[in-house]
């Protein structure tokens, strides 16, 4: 594999909020500038977007396991009172 350029790890390390929603102004302009001029960009993109409407696409099927909530709001009280 080629080494990433600057501009493509960058891209790398702020893919995943932009997609997510989470990312600025200028992290979602950078993103798709790459997505629009590099073809490395522009495959990761599509990628990790394809990856993530199919978890939404398959959340509604899937419960967590009741003992799993169970123990998870356990633990999240004992660190509020402790």
């Amino acid at each position: 594999m080629e080494k990433l350029t600057d501009k493509q790890q960058y891209f790398r390390n702020i893919i995943d909020l932009v997609l997510d929603g989470e990312g600025d102004k200028n992290e979602v302009d950078f993103c798709m500038n790459q997505v629009a001029h590099c073809p490395y960009c522009r495959t990761t993109y599509e990628q990790e977007k394809a990856v993530r409407e199919c978890i939404k696409r398959y959340e509604n099927y899937v419960t967590a396991p009741q003992d799993l909530l169970l123990s998870i709001q356990s633990i999240t009280q004992q660190a509020v009172y402790s």
